[in-house]
């Protein structure tokens, strides 16, 4: 909520990391699950035929048209003890979800969002995990290669080096090559070569 009041209208323009969202539309996501009940929610799988990411693309950028980043971050704020869990998932998938988009919103503005550690450790472990992967990240990303926190003690895989500070890892994991140029290692060229152009 602190870095959404800092953005100024041009910058809420701007192209976040999250392919396809402005950083004004990446912030309205966040605030989704305060805003929309279930009844809402089948009705839009309904209209977009059970395509929630689809139905989500759709309520982020309309959410943006009619509020204000203020508006966001008032609703952040007001919600920020909420403990909304999607279905099928733990309280790790809205944290995960918070930090990734912390980075799709801030880097590209040249703010590098301040997660503690022991947060992105917890969203490391649950990326590499099997529903996490599906829903965050892409078949075969991790294939061969060993992911190491040089930060702390985190690591996972076994097979060629990538190594760098959690963050990079982060948004390497859920398939974001913004961060590849805070890695090094003899994996590197490989987890290049399978995330998206930049």
């Amino acid at each position: 909520a602190r870095t959404l009041r800092s953005i100024q209208p041009d910058q809420a323009k701007l192209a976040s990391l999250c392919s396809g969202w402005t950083v004004h539309q990446v912030a309205a996501h966040l605030v989704m699950p305060f805003n929309v009940g279930t009844p809402s929610v089948v009705r839009g799988l309904i209209r977009h035929r059970g395509d929630f990411n689809k139905y989500s693309h759709q309520w982020a950028i309309a959410h943006a048209a009619g509020h204000t980043l203020e508006q966001i971050a008032a609703d952040l704020e007001a919600n920020a003890e909420h403990r909304f869990t999607p279905p099928g998932f733990g309280p790790q998938a809205p944290l995960t979800d918070s930090c990734v988009h912390a980075f799709d919103i801030g880097l590209p503005l040249d703010l590098q969002p301040e997660i503690p550690t022991e947060q992105l450790e917890i969203v490391l472990d649950n990326l590499i995990s099997p529903k996490a992967a599906r829903a965050f990240s892409k078949a075969g990303l991790m294939d061969g290669l060993h992911f190491e926190a040089t930060d702390c003690s985190w690591s996972h895989g076994s097979g060629r080096r990538v190594a760098g500070p959690a963050w990079a890892l982060m948004l390497a994991l859920s398939a974001r090559p913004a961060g590849l140029t805070a890695l090094e290692g003899d994996g590197l060229t490989v987890l290049e070569s399978r995330l998206p152009v930049q």
